[in-house]
Order: structure tokens, then C-alpha cells, then sequence
């Protein structure tokens, strides 16, 4: 189910970007952003009817990890996603040069990242939904679901499986999108693992995907566009 899911979304989303001339407008964004936000709820609305919620908060032997033995854990993390991600962004606004640069690995998604103050609110919720909703899927009812009869599949074996789902579910963001997407799923699983909850995952993931309502654009919007 959570394969047929993720198939439908990087069909859809990477639709436009077959198109010879792809859709770019404010009202596509914008389009993209409540759909996501949407589905991505009512998917896990659907989710929750087959497993509990406490299922899929917390690994099935929470006694092998405990977010308590790790209190600096949370701040080494959260430091570093502030430092290295969201420092970066205040250079990027300040240096022309520097933006460039930083903005160059985003090209493959230019046409999806938020630009005027109604996109970048939006993006708000975007990035609430899927640091949530996406680890409700992937790090709690799909890793959680593969542990469980008929697979009982070891916790790196499901781990694996589910960063790749994770990462197809992103392939609009091209080859090296999906392997970057990969690899933080399975940091993301990491986190989970050390810790015991899906707590920590949720505002990691969240704090990623948030920052990109803080980045400049890489070319400023018309006043239509700005309207």
C-alpha cells in the first residue's frame, strides 16, 4: 500500500518537469504545496486504522533505546541542523556570490521552491506535514510493519528497505536527490534507533525541510508574480 502510494507521488511529481515547457506559475506551487499537505494527511489517517498510534511513535522493544540516555543528543543535533543549514541561508541572503553557489545543488526543484510570502507560509505547513507525516509512513508504520510477521525483518534489514522507499517517494529531485534523500532516511532511522522515539526524527525532518522557507530565490519575482 505504502509502495502504491509513493509510486502515484513520484509520478505526479515529477510530471511537469517531463513536460517540454513545465509549469512554473505561483498557482501550480501553490497547487503542488495543498496536495501534498492533503494526501500526505489523509494517508496517514489511513494508516493509523491499521496500526495504533503508539505502534508507530516508538520501536516495538523501546527498552533498547532511550531518548533519556542521550539529553546531549538533542542538542548536538538540533545545533548542527541550525548551524549547518540554516547559517548558510543568512550568507546566502547577504552575498550574491555566495547565493549562487548555494543555490545551485536546489536547481533540479527551482520550479517547486517557494518564492513570494503567500508560497513561503505555505511551505510552513508543507514542511509540518512531511516532517510528521513522513515519518509516521516510513520510520514508524513501514519499518515497524516489515519487524512484524510474515517478514520480521531485523531493524537494518527494514531500515534499508524503507530509506529506499523514502527515496523513490523524492525522485522528482532527480539521481542525486534520491541518494541524499536515502541516506538522511537512514540517518533519520539512526535517530530513531538511539533514541526510541519518533519524536526526534519528526523535528529533524521538519528543520530540513523548513529551511527552504527561509531561502532566497534565485532570481527575483515579477510584481505580478510578488501580487
Amino acid at each position: 500500500m505504502l509502495a502504491v502510494y509513493l509510486v502515484a507521488v513520484a509520478l505526479r511529481s515529477t510530471a511537469p518537469f517531463r513536460r517540454a515547457t513545465p509549469i512554473r506559475g505561483p498557482h501550480w506551487r501553490l497547487s503542488n504545496y495543498w496536495a501534498t499537505i492533503k494526501w500526505q494527511w489523509a494517508f496517514v489517517a489511513v494508516l493509523l486504522l491499521a496500526m495504533p498510534l503508539g505502534s508507530i511513535l516508538g520501536l516495538a522493544e523501546p527498552e533498547t533505546a532511550n531518548w533519556r540516555a542521550y539529553p546531549q543528543l538533542v542538542f548536538v543535533v538540533v545545533g548542527n541542523i541550525v548551524g549547518g543549514m540554516y547559517g548558510p541561508i543568512v550568507l546566502a541572503w547577504s552575498h550574491l556570490g555566495f547565493r549562487r553557489r548555494f543555490l545551485a545543488p536546489f536547481a533540479p526543484v527551482q520550479a517547486l521552491l517557494p518564492i513570494t510570502l503567500t508560497e513561503r507560509l505555505m511551505w510552513v505547513g508543507v514542511s509540518l506535514t512531511t516532517g510528521i507525516c513522513e515519518e509516521l509512513m516510513f520510520r514508524g508504520f513501514a519499518l515497524e510493519y516489515l519487524m512484524q510477521q510474515p517478514f520480521s525483518l531485523s531493524f537494518g534489514g527494514s531500515a534499508l528497505i524503507t530509506s529506499v522507499l523514502f527515496g523513490l517517494g523524492h525522485a522528482y529531485q532527480g539521481r542525486r536527490g534520491v541518494l541524499r534523500t536515502m541516506l538522511f532516511g537512514a540517518a533519520l532511522c539512526g535517530l530513531l534507533l538511539l533514541t526510541g522515539s519518533l519524536l526526534f526524527p519528526i523535528v529533524v525532518h521538519t528543520l530540513v525541510n523548513l529551511r527552504i522557507a527561509l531561502m532566497p530565490a534565485s532570481k527575483r519575482p515579477t510584481p505580478a508574480l510578488a501580487r
